[in-house]
């Protein structure tokens, strides 16, 4: 509980200024969810190629999980809720991942240790689709080291809702798995 407490301290420090104003997100929210206010009032977007595009481009648990968002905020202003939760997620999978094989002192050190590692913290910003990649990645490694293998393909079926290319990385290890707990 502490660690993801401090997960999410550091998560509201360093976007602090993201979360208290409305204008500053990520360049490529403005790209991939614009077209989500659509889901509040058809009547935006009408035969917009570009929409269309945007709407075919991003994964289908993606947008479920901000259709879910919208009714509670504006799609664009949910994209930092969802990052944080990332975020936060990331880090108790870790700790997780990390706590079999040491201790809990080394578990903590990771999760720090990751915390200064900022190109996957980046990509998890905007809470779009590369964004489910690390966290989802994480998990599966986390159920990878317990072989929880109905829960390794619960998370590769998530992969290929959220992240087809980390599903494909998933699937390809939990096949490889497979084959070597079958064949030894």
């Amino acid at each position: 509980i502490l660690v993801l407490c401090g997960t999410t301290l550091v998560y509201v420090f360093a976007h602090a200024s993201a979360l208290l104003n409305p204008y500053v997100l990520n360049d490529d929210v403005r790209q991939q969810l614009f077209w989500m206010a659509r889901w509040h009032d058809p009547t935006l977007f009408q035969d917009d190629y570009l929409a269309r595009y945007a709407q075919y481009y991003v994964p289908w648990g993606v947008q479920a999980v901000y259709y879910l968002g919208s009714w509670f905020m504006d799609p664009i202003q949910f994209s930092k809720v969802v990052t944080g939760v990332l975020m936060v997620t990331t880090a108790g999978f870790l700790f997780g991942l990390a706590l079999q094989f040491g201790n809990v002192r080394a578990a903590v050190f990771v999760v720090c240790l990751s915390l200064f590692f900022t190109s996957f913290i980046r990509k998890m910003s905007g809470g779009l689709s590369q964004g489910f990649a690390y966290p989802l990645l994480v998990a599966y490694l986390f159920f990878l080291a317990r072989d929880a293998w109905w829960r390794m393909g619960f998370v590769i079926l998530l992969c290929s809702l959220f992240n087809p290319y980390i599903c494909l990385l998933c699937l390809g290890t939990h096949l490889c798995y497979l084959l070597w707990v079958f064949f030894t």
